[in-house]
C-alpha cells in the first residue's frame, strides 16, 4: 500500500504538516526526512513520549515493513522489559500495539496501515476535519486514539500539533478525564473527539463529538454531537465501513479496520462464518449497549465489569454515573470487594473536590438505588494513566 505521507507530499508538498513549539515541517519536508531514517533491528520498539521523531520513525517502519510498536513509557521497568519480550516472538505485523488492559491483562493487536486509513476515512467527515486544519496530539502513539491522530491529519491534509498553546489547533482528542480536569481554550477550536472512557456528562458549550471504539477497530466505530434520552449519552450509528449487532446486549463489531487478531493467542476472539475474509467475521467487544432507532447506541458498561453481590448482579458503571451527579465527585469507580456473607460488596474509589461526609453520600443514594448497589466504603481515587485500573484498585483493597 503506497504511504499516505508520500501521497500528501506529492499532492500538497507546501502544506504544513507538523509542528511543535520550534519548528514546523512541510508534508514534503517530513516525507524527505523519513527516508534518512534507517533501523538496525528487526522491529521499531518506541518508548518515548509524542514528538517529531516518533512521528518519523511510525512512518520509516511503515515504508521498511518493519513492525512499529509504541510501548506505554509509564510502566515500570519490568513489565516494559516483559512487553519488549513479547514482542520479540510476535508474528508479523505492521503496527503492534498493546491494549490498555483496563479490565484483563493487555493483550497485544495487529494492525495495519489499510485498518488505519480505513478508520481515519470514515471519520473525518463526521469531525469535520480539512486541509490546514490543526489535531492536537494530546494522546500518546501507544494509545489507539494517538495513531489514529496521526493518520486522519495526514488523509486530511491538516496539521499534526504537539504544541498545547499552538493558536491554530482546531481538533482535540480527548479521554474523559483530561477534558475534566482542564477546560480547552483554543481560538479556532472546532471539535473535541470524546471517548476512550465512560462519558457521564457533556459540556454543551463546547463543541464535542462523542466516539465509543476500540483498539482492535483502530479507533472510533461510533460518533456524533451528544444526544441524551432519559439519562443515557448516545453515541449514534456505526460509521461508513463499520457495522455493529448486539447479542444479550453485547456489542459485536465488523468492517474494513478489525484487526489480524492477537498475537500469541491460540484462542482468537472471530466468530465463525462461512466468509473467509477477517473483516466479515464478527468480533465480541464484551461492552454492553442499548439501541433507539434515531439515537444510535448507548453504552451501558463492560461485561466483565459485571459482579454479583448476595445473588444480585451488579454493573458498576451504573452506581459511578449517580455518583457523579454528585458536584464535588470528578471521577468515580465501583469495583467489587470479597464478603463473607454476600460473595463481593461493592467499594467506591472517588476523586473530589472536597471532602465528602460518606454517611451522607449513602443517604444520598438511598433515593436511587437499592440498598445492595449502595457502597460500603470509600477510598480516595489516586490514578495517573488515562483509564482507572480496576484489577489494581481490587487488588488495593487487600491491603486496606
Amino acid at each position: 500500500m503506497e504511504c499516505p505521507l508520500r501521497q500528501a507530499a506529492l499532492d500538497t508538498p507546501n502544506l504544513t504538516a507538523l509542528k511543535d513549539r520550534h519548528q514546523s515541517f512541510t508534508f514534503k519536508e517530513l516525507d524527505e526526512l523519513v527516508n534518512t531514517i534507517r533501523f538496525d533491528s528487526p522491529r521499531c520498539i518506541l518508548i518515548e513520549p509524542p514528538s517529531i521523531s516518533a512521528i518519523l520513525k511510525l512512518f520509516a517502519a511503515l515504508r521498511q515493513n518493519i513492525p512499529f510498536c509504541p510501548l506505554n513509557l509509564r510502566l515500570p521497568s519490568i513489565q516494559i522489559e516483559k512487553q519488549i519480550q513479547q514482542l520479540a516472538q510476535a508474528p508479523f505485523a505492521q503496527v503492534l500495539l498493546f491494549t490498555s488492559g483496563s479490565t484483563a491483562t493487555p493483550k497485544l493487536a495487529r494492525l495495519s496501515l489499510s485498518h488505519f486509513l480505513s478508520n481515519a476515512r470514515a471519520l473525518i467527515p463526521t469531525v469535520n476535519l480539512a486541509p490546514e486544519d490543526g489535531w492536537l496530539l494530546s494522546l500518546p502513539l501507544y494509545h489507539v486514539g494517538g495513531l489514529s491522530i496521526v493518520f486522519r491529519c495526514i488523509l486530511a491534509r491538516a496539521q499534526i500539533i504537539l504544541n498545547p498553546t499552538d493558536l491554530n489547533i482546531t481538533h482535540i482528542s480527548n479521554v474523559p478525564t483530561q477534558l475534566y480536569r482542564s477546560w480547552p481554550i483554543h481560538p479556532k477550536l472546532k471539535c473535541i473527539l470524546l471517548g476512550g472512557a465512560p462519558i457521564y456528562a457533556t459540556e454543551p458549550m463546547l463543541p464535542i463529538i462523542v466516539t465509543y471504539g476500540l483498539t482492535e477497530m483502530s479507533s472510533a466505530v461510533l460518533a456524533q454531537k451528544p444526544k441524551w434520552k432519559n439519562g443515557r449519552l448516545y453515541f449514534g450509528h456505526p460509521l461508513p465501513g463499520h457495522e455493529i449487532k448486539l447479542e444479550n446486549r453485547e456489542i459485536f463489531v465488523r468492517g474494513a479496520s478489525l484487526f489480524h487478531g492477537y498475537a500469541n493467542e491460540q484462542n482468537q476472539p472471530f466468530t465463525k462464518t462461512p466468509k473467509t475474509h477477517l473483516q466479515d467475521q464478527w468480533f465480541a467487544t464484551k461492552d454492553l449497549a442499548s439501541f433507539d432507532a434515531e439515537l444510535g447506541y448507548s453504552i451501558i458498561g463492560r461485561k466483565d465489569n459485571l459482579f454479583i453481590s448476595g445473588g444480585e448482579n451488579i454493573q458498576p458503571e451504573e452506581i459511578e454515573q449517580i455518583l457523579l451527579e454528585n458536584p464535588d465527585v470528578l471521577e468515580a469507580v465501583v469495583v467489587p470487594k470479597s464478603d463473607p456473607q454476600f460473595g463481593t460488596r461493592p467499594v467506591a474509589f472517588l476523586r473530589t473536590v472536597h471532602s465528602i461526609n460518606e454517611k451522607h453520600l449513602q443517604i444520598t443514594l438511598q433515593q436511587y438505588l437499592p440498598k445492595y448497589k449502595i457502597p460500603i466504603e470509600f477510598h480516595p481515587l489516586e490514578q495517573t494513566g488515562f483509564k482507572a485500573d480496576r484489577k489494581v484498585l481490587i487488588n488495593s483493597l487487600l491491603k486496606i
